[in-house]
């Protein structure tokens, strides 16, 4: 069997700062269920409240372009020898990501204004 080293994107201490758990659970007990409320109005203040969360930790995430090195033209940095680590983008500093779409030569990033942007 051969053992290879792992990538950037399957080191422990990249998969730890990157991952969202225990996000927002400080302040709630362990083992509680999530209620959204009572009445209609708190309701909405607690579905806003989550929808501005998420649109921070958007902000928050910093979304970056990412290559493996080993594949062929790696996002234009024309470096197949090495795992090349990845790059913040200036872009998405006050855009939030949508989907993404990644591939060997690009990734295609769609925003929430609608605004298409491949590297």
């Amino acid at each position: 069997r051969v053992h290879r080293r792992p990538k950037y994107h399957e080191k422990a201490s990249f998969l730890e700062r990157e991952s969202l758990k225990g996000l927002g659970l400080d302040a709630v007990e362990r083992y509680t269920t999530w209620f959204p409320g009572t009445t209609l109005g708190e309701s909405y203040r607690v579905a806003s409240t989550i929808f501005q969360a998420a649109h921070q930790a958007s902000h928050e995430t910093r979304p970056v372009s990412w290559g493996y090195g080993y594949t062929d033209g790696a996002l234009g940095h024309n470096n197949t020898r090495r795992v090349v680590e990845m790059k913040r983008l200036a872009l998405f500093r006050r855009n939030i990501v949508r989907a993404v779409s990644a591939g060997n030569r690009l990734s295609l990033f769609l925003t929430g204004i609608s605004l298409s942007v491949m590297c």
